[in-house]
């Protein structure tokens, strides 16, 4: 995350927090995994139709089914910018 964010380049840093995503959500910290993803997505805001963004968005809808309601919209309130 470092290097990329040395490199300025976004798809790299949207890439490090996707895979922090992921790496989470397969551990079943569903917190963890959607504040990556929501990161992941702002790193890309630019690209909304990006393959990547639907990939991202459809993660952040699976954790929304696995998480409480109030839980996930104090997150996304907090990290979706």
């Amino acid at each position: 995350l470092t290097s990329a964010n040395m490199l300025k380049d976004n798809f790299k840093i949207a890439n490090v927090y996707f895979e922090a995503g992921e790496f989470y959500y397969d551990k079943g910290e569903d917190k963890k995994a959607l504040i990556s993803f929501l990161n992941s997505k702002y790193a890309l805001k630019n690209n909304s139709k990006d393959e990547n963004t639907v990939r991202i968005n459809s993660r952040i809808k699976d954790i929304k089914v696995r998480m409480d309601e109030k839980t996930y919209n104090s997150i996304v309130e907090k990290y979706d910018k």
